[in-house]
């Protein structure tokens, strides 16, 4: 467990970033997979956890096994950890590959990041498999339940739209660190040169790839919506909610929104300002 759990640990954290996006999220799966795969193999970078565990226990005099100062019980120095090791690895392997099936048309989309097209052999032939794969789902006429869906693109346009735009990231030496904001800058300077691919990127930058976002969001509105703060009516709690969650980005004239706060009715900190007002104005009648 301790072999494998940093490596589980590291694709979560990384399918619940915020930024997440189809690429990125098949490098992580992709990696996790490698990386268990070569422990089960035997070819990882680094000495396992049960590498230490079997070079450290001891036999003591009276038969008994040791392992840093801790007695181990009579059966467990028997135990084959190797085969559990590989059994416990290959159903982990076996579980992602479920959740992340290989042959998806989502899978498909991480060509439109362009990750490798800098240091491609081959640039003409990079992703036109998976450029196929998509444009056959969405290139074509599609039948679901009785209805009938028409096809999106046309293929050879797409296809020729492709090439242009690998040629285009490789020429001007587009950033492709990330895919959005890669698109940004095709959808900015080549919008009339790719359009079909461009909704093509749209339909790839919407997908939701996971369901932290929304955990995050209930997440602020139990800390806005307290038992202390149960009379706020939907449309106050929203924009609370909203301000909460994008406040950073948010570029307002501070000092007009706190006006509008405070003439919406007679607020507490208005009435004591103006209490302290009057006060020291008859204050000052007395002192002349």
């Amino acid at each position: 467990m301790m072999d494998v759990l940093p490596l589980v640990s590291k694709l979560c954290l990384q399918l619940q970033r915020q930024d997440l996006d189809v690429a990125m999220a098949k490098v992580s799966i992709d990696e996790c997979l490698f990386k268990l795969q070569s422990y089960v193999e035997g070819k990882q970078l680094f000495p396992t956890h049960l590498e230490h565990y079997e070079a450290d226990v001891r036999m003591q005099e009276d038969g008994q096994y040791e392992f840093k100062g801790h007695i181990l019980t009579p059966h467990l120095p028997t135990v084959n950890f190797n085969s559990i090791k590989s059994e416990f690895i290959n159903r982990l392997i076996a579980n992602l590959h479920n959740r992340f099936p290989q042959k998806s048309i989502i899978e498909n989309f991480y060509v439109l990041a362009m990750r490798s097209i800098n240091w491609e052999s081959a640039p003409e032939e990079y992703g036109n498999k998976e450029m196929s794969v998509l444009l056959s789902h969405f290139g074509e006429e599609q039948t679901h339940k009785g209805s009938t869906s028409a096809a999106l693109f046309n293929k050879a346009q797409v296809m020729r739209e492709w090439a242009d735009a690998k040629m285009t990231v490789r020429s001007l030496k587009y950033p492709v660190d990330n895919i959005k904001n890669l698109w940004q800058l095709l959808t900015t300077h080549h919008q009339d040169e790719i359009p079909n691919l461009i909704k093509l990127a749209q339909i790839a930058l919407c997908l939701p790839l996971h369901t932290a976002d929304c955990e995050r969001t209930f997440s602020q509105q139990n800390l806005i919506v307290t038992k202390q703060r149960n009379r706020l009516l939907p449309v106050m709690s929203d924009k609370l909610l909203r301000v909460k969650l994008h406040g950073k980005g948010l570029k307002h004239e501070v000092s007009r929104a706190l006006e509008l706060w405070r003439s919406r009715k007679n607020r507490l900190l208005s009435l004591k300002r103006k209490n302290l007002g009057e006060l020291g104005s008859s204050s000052l009648t007395r002192d002349h």
